[in-house]
């Protein structure tokens, strides 16, 4: 057995038995694990043997989601999830622009706000020209006309 029939196997053994996300990480752990192995010096053989059936290693995994599954959600990688379950307990940018003292505050909005208003004017300055040629033009044209 190759790597790509171990991981055929590892996967088809894993469908329908955990979400998509929890396969596609583990198959990808283990096709890189494999690489991994080979070019530290060991056959493609070696490895698989080292990992062994594929469908007991898929069954471990199914295990483990069945228990950790418990706690988390249907979707999403676990890296997002811990992610998100950081920015959740830390009360995010809100809280941290509140926590922070009322001087760096000021600091901070006075920044926001000066770099809000110089792109609404660059934003202006863009415009501006062709505002002032349409005008130009309509008044040209209506010039034209009375004559």
């Amino acid at each position: 057995m190759d790597k790509k029939e171990f991981l055929q196997k590892f996967r088809a053994a894993l469908s329908g038995q955990v979400p998509a996300y929890i396969i596609e990480e583990n198959v990808r752990y283990y096709d890189e694990y494999i690489e991994t192995q080979k070019r530290q010096g060991k056959s493609e053989e070696e490895v698989l043997a080292e990992l062994g059936n594929p469908r007991l290693l898929a069954k471990t995994v199914i295990t483990t989601n069945k228990n950790a599954g418990k706690e988390q959600e249907s979707t999403g990688s676990i890296y997002e999830k811990q992610l998100h379950e950081e920015h959740r307990k830390s009360g995010g940018f809100l809280k941290w622009f509140i926590g922070l003292p009322s001087w760096l505050r000021t600091i901070v909005t006075v920044f926001v706000l000066v770099g809000i208003f110089f792109l609404v004017a660059h934003i202006i300055g863009l415009v501006l020209p062709f505002i002032l040629l349409i005008v130009i033009i309509v008044y040209i044209q209506r010039m034209f006309r009375r004559r």
